[in-house]
């Protein structure tokens, strides 16, 4: 009996000395804490949502009255918020009450610290893309132009010729209605649908239909080019031109079986095409994806020479992400691995095993990408996958949002119930999965629903309002 006594307790004390898998505790980690006001709303006794602002310390800055409420805040490539520090974190308000006479949104801009900086005066009010430190606004009444506001709310002009031409082209390109009516030898009898400037005084138009022509007639407006003076630069017809920016347009034509897609500049010459469709996009240039024949081929915009080609599946899509010289393409099939190709090198990350995954996310370093299926998994539980650059799974879920830094999972908590939690790009669980809503605010902190209660919560899980 002694003798069985004590091999057991040495099978106890062997399993004592056994390492053991440490759960990540949410309540340890150092959080940072919340600073600035949050946008906030209630919903009143008639079903209507007003916004306000609240502080740190819970207490209400701007009374719940606003039809709208929201940051200026920046965005990188990544679909991550980049986060702004508290005294540079402004604000744009939206009172429906102060609708103009001509049916245009008033926008006014609110200090990082609550104030009206502006009345109502602005239908547009952002952040100049390149420079995210430079706010720029639309006066309602003069929306042919663009200004900047400093941090006084104070209207300064733009005097960069390149700024204004980017901004009017890229954001709000076409003419007044009083603008579509132009004159010379070619303009049609109607007038046009839409016009558009371009950088040399040439004009895209946008050819009205006669009006006994039928509705099935205006679906494919033909978009020509014309010069200042109304006369046809060339006869190319297009049913599609878009703005893309460094002096391009994406010129489409709509066939009846298929259509095909140029690179034009602004007096009308094709730089490359004709192609199936093009991917673009500012923070990708100077290169571009042009898609032929089941494949992406990568092309310099500087002279349109395609550098290599990329084999599409024949169940398969591509996907561009944006990220400057870290530019790359995702491309996802339903029987090959999801494989990301850079597109300075053709260099591939190719994640085996997940096949019918798309990309979700990932970070700047490319060392940390959220995985998402596309199909019906087995395991619901696993239908997102955060990975390491290695493509070794750190945690899995119904789905990944990735927000200002940080991962919103939305997984099943204990009792098998779908619940939202806070995780970093480590797959550490920062906030456990208690609740019905989740979203990462500006200023360290979270838009939360739990248990019914709707607020505002810091990153540790504590209510602040």
């Amino acid at each position: 009996m002694k003798r069985l006594l004590a091999i057991f307790a040495a099978i106890l004390y062997l399993a004592s000395c056994t390492p053991q898998a440490q759960e990540y505790e949410p309540d340890i980690w150092e959080f940072p804490e919340p600073d600035g006001l949050f946008v906030f709303y209630e919903v009143n006794s008639h079903g209507k949502a007003l916004y306000g602002l609240v502080d740190a310390a819970g207490d209400v800055v701007m009374p719940f009255q606003y039809s709208h409420i929201s940051v200026l805040q920046p965005q990188d490539t990544t679909g991550m918020d980049i986060s702004t520090i508290v005294d540079e974190r402004f604000f744009r308000v939206l009172n429906l009450e102060n609708v103009m006479e001509d049916l245009q949104l008033g926008w006014a801009l609110i200090s990082p610290q609550g104030r009206f900086l502006t009345g109502f005066d602005y239908d547009y009010i952002g952040l100049l893309p390149s420079d995210p430190t430079q706010i720029i606004a639309r006066r309602a009444d003069n929306p042919e132009h663009f200004i900047f506001l400093d941090r006084y709310g104070q209207e300064d002009l733009i005097e960069n010729e390149q700024i204004i031409y980017t901004l009017t082209k890229h954001y709000y390109r076409l003419l007044p209605r009083e603008e579509w009516w132009r004159f010379g030898p070619d303009i049609p009898e109607y007038g046009f649908e839409w016009t558009m400037d371009t950088h040399m005084g040439n004009f895209w138009g946008a050819a009205t239909f006669a009006p006994d022509a039928g509705l099935g007639a205006a679906s494919l407006p033909e978009i020509r080019l014309y010069s200042e003076n109304g006369a046809l630069i060339n006869r190319n017809i297009y049913h599609l031109v878009e703005y893309i920016g460094e002096g391009m347009y994406l010129a489409v034509t709509q066939g009846e079986r298929v259509s095909e897609s140029f690179i034009v500049n602004y007096s009308g010459r094709r730089l490359a095409g004709p192609y199936e469709s093009f991917y673009h996009h500012p923070d990708a240039l100077p290169l571009m994806l042009g898609i032929s024949q089941g494949y992406a081929n990568v092309l310099t915009t500087n002279g349109f020479r395609e550098l290599y080609s990329i084999a599409i599946p024949e169940d398969g899509w591509v996907n561009l992400v944006p990220m400057g010289l870290q530019s790359f393409v995702a491309v996802s099939s339903q029987t090959q691995p999801l494989t990301l190709v850079k597109l300075s090198s053709g260099e591939e990350i190719v994640f085996e095993g997940f096949e019918n995954y798309m990309l979700g996310g990932q970070t700047q370093d490319l060392d940390g990408f959220i995985l998402l299926y596309m199909g019906e998994h087995e395991d619901p539980s696993r239908m997102a996958a955060l990975v390491d650059g290695q493509g070794s799974v750190l945690a899995s879920g119904l789905t990944f949002s990735p927000q200002m830094g940080y991962i919103v999972a939305r997984v099943y908590n204990e009792y098998d119930e779908v619940r939202y939690s806070l995780m970093d790009w480590e797959g550490r669980t920062l906030l456990p999965a208690q609740f019905e809503s989740l979203e990462v605010l500006p200023g360290n902190a979270l838009l939360a629903v739990q248990e019914g209660r709707a607020g505002i919560i810091d990153l540790g899980g504590n209510w602040i309002f």
